[in-house]
């Protein structure tokens, strides 16, 4: 797909393209960015010509740019360079395409912490008289030693779980 640099599809296309006018296939993939909110991100930044092209004819006369980076228009700006490697031997006629990023890394939302327990407001325990309560109230409902050490483990452990 070759596009151009006219205005109409500026929204979705660049003005840094090695060509000036769409063909048939550039505008189908233009339809295509355009109807998924996408931007074709090659064709924003000013680069030679050389570092443009991505396909050579086997008679090295013509250099067309039809390899693209295609991307959601959320992430326009993580794509940061875009060029071509005219030297990487991959056997083909086309060129290697190459793309730098930058990741925005978002933090998780830790769903365990939101179904804790609030914590015990141990600050009222400076008052007097809600401490002395506080601790009327646990010797009233815990056992005492000999009440613990009479019963067994598992009977001992239900009952000061059943206090809480």
């Amino acid at each position: 797909a070759r596009f151009g640099r006219e205005e109409m599809y500026r929204p979705t296309i660049g003005p840094e393209s090695l060509h000036s006018v769409t063909n048939d296939n550039g505008q189908r993939c233009i339809d295509f960015a355009a109807s998924r909110g996408m931007v074709v991100r090659s064709t924003y930044f000013p680069r030679k010509d050389i570092h443009k092209a991505t396909w050579t004819s086997p008679d090295q006369r013509t250099k067309t740019q039809i390899d693209h980076v295609l991307i959601d228009g959320r992430f326009f700006s993580d794509v940061t360079h875009v060029r071509t490697f005219r030297g990487a031997n991959i056997d083909s006629d086309h060129y290697l395409v190459g793309v730098d990023m930058r990741s925005k890394l978002s933090t998780v939302f830790n769903q365990r912490r939101s179904r804790r327990a609030p914590p015990f407001n141990t600050a009222c325990l400076q008052n007097g008289d809600v401490a002395h309560s506080y601790a009327q109230q646990l010797e009233a409902n815990l056992p005492g030693e000999e009440e613990l050490g009479a019963a067994s483990l598992e009977g001992g452990w239900s009952r000061i779980h059943s206090i809480w």
